[in-house]
């Protein structure tokens, strides 16, 4: 939550009467609502561990104060807006701030009821050092959690920067395997030392954000790398991450190289 102090000089002044306290009014209220969300979130728990919860009401934007805690957190968690479109874009938001600066991994939590069951971890691989960075969260997400790890590369033949008759079922075949074979190595690398965890590898054919928004569920976690490049151009054209994170219908974690 966040609160502001009257901008204009002199505002909040009535003459013969001194300062408003509306600041503090401002803080109390903010402050009050932080103490109702956390009383309601420590209701809605179903393990029996217990949580140590710190409050703070800090004067400022949300998206600064966030990205400033970033540095010292494991994880900065906010709520998806639901809005997914071009002016959400261009003016940008809080959550679309927090994923371009944070310091830190980022979770996007989708608006409506919580999930109660369990599902699987699925994670994009592309070989960037950025998604090498999110397999490893991935993963140790996935044992922490008990879950399934689902290692997931989408591609096209568009992508393959050859001019081959793609319509030729043995040219498509014949890279459909390259590219197995490429995912199993990336797998098996980044599965060094953990072998006993399972984890399935899927291939599907068509563009990387809508095969992962197809595949994750409401019940799922997808975790994503990204290069962290932010600006207007990167806002306004969108990318895989920001896509996923706007519209998937579960939580989603992204992992920024420099935050990795």
């Amino acid at each position: 939550l966040r609160w502001r102090r009257p901008a204009r000089a002199g505002a909040g002044l009535v003459a013969g009467v001194g300062p408003l306290p509306l600041a503090a009014a401002l803080q109390r209220c903010a402050s009050a609502r932080l103490a109702d969300a956390r009383q309601k979130a420590l209701s809605r728990r179903t393990s029996s561990g217990g949580v140590t919860v710190t409050t703070a009401v800090p004067e400022g934007g949300a998206g600064r104060e966030l990205t400033t805690l970033s540095t010292d957190a494991a994880l900065l968690i906010v709520g998806g807006s639901g809005h997914g479109q071009l002016a959400s874009a261009l003016l940008g938001s809080v959550t679309s701030y927090v994923l371009h600066h944070a310091a830190c991994p980022v979770m996007v939590v989708p608006g409506g009821p919580a999930s109660q069951g369990s599902g699987r971890v699925i994670v994009g691989v592309d070989g960037s050092p950025s998604s090498q960075g999110a397999f490893a969260w991935a993963l140790e997400a996935a044992e922490r959690l008990d879950w399934p790890l689902v290692a997931l590369h989408a591609w096209m033949m568009a992508n393959i920067q050859v001019h081959l008759p793609d319509s030729e079922p043995r040219v498509r075949q014949t890279f459909e395997k390259a590219i197995g074979d490429w995912l199993a190595d990336e797998v098996a690398r980044a599965m060094d030392g953990h072998a006993d965890t399972d984890v399935t590898q899927l291939m599907p054919y068509g563009p990387v954000a809508g095969a992962l928004l197809n595949e994750a569920g409401p019940e799922d976690l997808l975790v994503l790398g990204s290069r962290g490049q932010g600006g207007f151009k990167r806002l306004l054209l969108g990318s895989v991450a920001s896509q996923c994170a706007a519209h998937a219908r579960g939580s989603v974690v992204v992992v920024r190289q420099s935050t990795a």
